[in-house]
């Protein structure tokens, strides 16, 4: 290691989360609240934070810094918020409409009224080029370059600085797309352009198309985020480039992304389910299948690890967009701490999916939010500590709180402690449901796993209904409130790529599928280390997109690396085929696409195991104070542990608070809980 550290941060909506790790092992952490307006304000004061802790300036933490690791919502928030760039798109002549034509798609099926966004691209700013390359990738109309160079002179006129091009069968012969690249460079020497033959070079028009759009219309938004939080790193002496997380949970460098800032919308949230998989091998459970859950302020994210591996989905649907880019397969509903309680005009109580986020935040914040919020209930039933939260640096109002759950509790003839435990347990039900979608719905039973549960709101939360579910068990890291930017540390470089073939199996060779994976292999091979991986530890794994004929979807499936012949290939796909859907086909299967996930192992840094203790813990319990565990609003005189003082083999009996400075752990009446040897927390249910 060219440095003493590893930094992991990750930004929020309501906090940005630091950890910091030496080479010895040792942690230090710290959570400051997010700065909407300019994101890189939230990470100069965290780094600020830690190198105050360990007595250092910010200049000699960076330069001692080996490599640090940012995962963002920045990608994101700019969707939501409709804050990308001006963008103008260039298609093929004809197919102008693509794009608003869209799927048949709503997000509410039975919704008839239902409305797709607004259109990212205006119709006047769809412009068509004559060209035309037919289904096997033969030019048979050349590219007219009057029509690009006209094309150009409405984007100067217009001032757009990011432009989408998406060819019909481009895909197959990226040669037009690649020309008009050079004609508007040529013309506009500023502009960002996007193909869709780099971007997305897969089948099915729209898909793609609405993905390069997307790219284009966040490329200088990222472009410049990163450009200058970098440059405010490398002003405080950080030596070492950026590494982002992208949505498949591998790192990537700033520059791959400011060109496919497509590639980063679960950045944050992947962190975590990396960071679950590190965890999960270090824990020694049997079939190592856990339920990953991250509760922070603003959302509840949801993922399954099968044997410790998460699953990446190429087919997703952002904020109602498709984007058609390998994400990890995480299920995201609108539920966290700063999730507002409202009431409907029947008077019903409902929590989320709006948020209070980091501005105003939850009443309780004092800054502004008069609004109830989950954050709000949980202090006011008293699991939380007005004078701890985050370990006493930022205070908390029980008085905001109170007044703004009277909101709800007045007009529904509630007393305060019956309304904030209704907010409580309505967030609960929506995230019970939330699990129930990533594991019943889809054919897996939830008792064969392990919960493991982090952000800052989680371990307040999950231990109350994760027994509903049949999970006995729930793993809580100690540096839950953070453990996204622990995932950041213990990331690999990752890169996915596909090459369209779209043939029967039976049209095709077997030295012809190995003449395609090797040449998609030599490319990552080449990517990754300019990236700064060692060729000796880059690992591949092959993957092929099946279908039988007439079928509109494909189906992914892991293929040996040593390929022997193509009925190896037909029967893995049959095997999963009727796996998955009970059925097969005689007919023979159509490969769709080849794909390749090509991963540079970075050095994992080793986590310590703390001394062991005995199970009792009598001396870490700092005070005792009333908490609401139960409906009819029995109050219970709690014993609240100082999760700083506690160690490997303690044991609690609920009802128990456990507090630590990032984070707060309620063990409920019934259950039990004990520390094991990296000083996680176990709950027993």
């Amino acid at each position: 290691m060219d440095g003493r550290f590893v930094i992991g941060v990750d930004i929020g909506g309501t906090f940005t989360d630091l950890l910091l790790m030496d080479d010895m092992g040792h942690i230090q952490r710290a959570k400051v609240s997010s700065t909407p307006s300019d994101p890189s304000i939230g990470v100069m004061d965290g780094l600020e934070k830690i190198s105050g802790y360990l007595g250092m300036t910010d200049d000699e933490l960076l330069a001692s810094t080996a490599r640090l690791v940012y995962g963002t919502t920045i990608a994101t928030n700019a969707l939501i918020q409709r804050k990308g760039s001006d963008v103008a798109l260039i298609t093929t002549k004809g197919f102008k409409d693509n794009l608003n034509i869209r799927r048949m798609w709503r997000e509410n099926t039975f919704d008839l009224r239902s409305l797709p966004p607004v259109p990212i691209v205006p119709r006047d700013r769809i412009y068509e080029v004559t060209e035309r390359v037919n289904k096997d990738g033969d030019i048979i109309e050349p590219l007219v370059e009057a029509d690009v160079k006209l094309t150009a002179q409405k984007l100067k006129e217009s001032q757009i600085r990011s432009v989408a091009v998406t060819l019909l069968f481009s895909f197959l012969n990226p040669a037009h797309e690649q020309r008009i690249k050079q004609i508007l460079l040529e013309e506009m020497p500023d502009i960002n352009v996007s193909l869709s033959s780099e971007v997305c070079p897969e089948i099915r028009e729209y898909e793609r198309c609405s993905t390069t759009v997307i790219n284009a219309y966040l490329a200088t938004t990222v472009g410049k985020h990163f450009q200058d939080t970098e440059g405010k790193l490398a002003e405080k002496s950080l030596r070492p480039g950026l590494q982002v997380m992208q949505s498949n949970g591998g790192v990537a460098t700033t520059s791959f992304i400011a060109d496919r800032p497509v590639n980063i919308f679960l950045s944050g949230p992947a962190g975590g389910v990396v960071g679950s998989t590190f965890l999960g091998e270090k824990t020694g459970r049997e079939n190592n299948n856990f339920i990953t859950v991250d509760m922070g302020g603003t959302s509840f994210d949801i993922c399954l690890l099968n044997e410790g591996q998460f699953s990446l989905s190429t087919t997703n649907i952002m904020h109602g967009w498709h984007i058609n880019v390998p994400m990890i397969d995480i299920h995201t509903i609108g539920a966290g701490g700063g999730s507002l309680a409202w009431l409907d005009i029947a008077g019903g109580l409902h929590v989320g999916p709006q948020s209070a986020g980091a501005v105003p935040g939850p009443a309780c914040y004092m800054r502004g939010g008069e609004d109830a919020t989950v954050t709000d209930a949980d202090l006011v039933l008293g699991y939380l500590s007005a004078d701890y939260f985050l370990g006493g640096d930022m205070k908390i109002s029980v008085e905001k709180a109170e007044g703004a759950i009277r909101k709800i509790a007045d007009p529904l003839g509630m007393s305060l402690i019956e309304a904030a435990n209704g907010i409580f347990r309505i967030v609960n039900n929506n995230m019970l449901n939330g699990m129930r979608v990533v594991t019943v719905e889809k054919g897996y039973d939830p008792r064969d796993y392990a919960l493991i549960v982090f952000g800052g709101a989680g371990a307040v939360h999950l231990p109350a209904f994760a027994s509903e579910l049949g999970i006995k068990h729930i793993i809580i890291p100690r540096d839950a409130s953070v453990f996204s930017a622990m995932g950041l540390i213990v990331s690999d470089m990752r890169h996915n790529s596909v090459r369209n073939l779209n043939k029967s199996i039976e049209e095709v060779s077997l030295d012809e599928l190995k003449t395609e994976y090797h040449s998609l292999l030599e490319d990552d091979m080449a990517l990754l280390t300019s990236w700064g991986a060692n060729r000796d530890d880059i690992f591949f794994e092959m993957l092929c997109d099946l279908r039988f004929p007439g079928q509109y979807r494909e189906l992914t499936v892991s293929i040996p690396s040593v390929l022997h012949s193509l009925e190896e290939v037909e029967s893995s796909f049959k095997d999963n085929h009727e796996r998955l859907y009970g059925f097969i086909e005689e007919t023979p299967p159509m490969i769709v696409n080849l794909r390749v996930n090509a991963v540079g192992k970075m050095v994992q840094p080793q986590l310590l195991k703390a001394k062991p203790g005995g199970p009792r813990c009598d001396g870490a319990i700092k005070t005792h104070r009333s908490a609401f565990f139960h409906e009819d609003g029995t109050e219970n005189v709690t014993p609240v542990y100082d999760g700083q003082k506690v160690c490997p083999g303690n044991e609690m009996e609920g009802p128990a608070i456990i507090e630590l400075p990032t984070t707060t752990i309620v063990v409920r009446p019934g259950q039990s809980a004990y520390i094991d040897e990296l000083c996680n927390f176990n709950i027993v249910c």
